[in-house]
């Protein structure tokens, strides 16, 4: 009987070869082998998901270093490395994309940033989107307020 199994160690892929011959006197034996297998030879390894569109996001007027802010929360996403990508403009883009021009506050590791330097009496519109190695996620929907 032989089996083979792919092994991960030390930043290398290993092939794992056990055969064993069944039987009885001096014949009967086990071999194992093991190589480094090249990378043209495994698997295609699957990409770690997106995450999902942000829910939960609320936004609060404030004032900041004397100025009018804007204080945006958000439900967190599950998994780890997680971080969060806020764009904010006085343009309303669309209910999920935000308008190119759109300003960003990226890497944001919590679940709220301040939006400050903002001006009094304008309306603002945010989107948030999470960002993790399996890529961004979709953009949350559309938020506004004014300062």
């Amino acid at each position: 009987m032989m089996s083979k199994y792919i092994y991960y160690n030390d930043n290398k892929y290993w092939l794992i070869t056990v055969t064993v011959l069944i039987g009885m006197g001096p014949s009967s034996a086990m071999t194992s082998s093991s190589q480094t297998l090249p990378p043209s030879s495994l698997p295609s390894p699957t990409s770690p998901p997106q995450p999902s569109q942000v829910q939960g996001v609320t936004v609060t007027r404030g004032v900041s270093d004397g100025s009018p802010s804007l204080t945006v929360s958000w439900t967190a996403e599950s998994g780890s490395g997680i971080t969060y990508t806020v764009r904010y403009s006085t343009s309303s883009g669309t209910e999920t994309e935000p308008p190119s021009g759109a300003s960003t506050t990226s890497g944001v590791t919590g679940t709220s940033t301040t939006l400050s330097g903002l001006t009094q009496g304008t309306m603002n519109y945010i989107w948030v989107a999470a960002v993790s190695s399996g890529g961004q996620g979709l953009y949350s929907t559309r938020m506004s307020e004014t300062t």
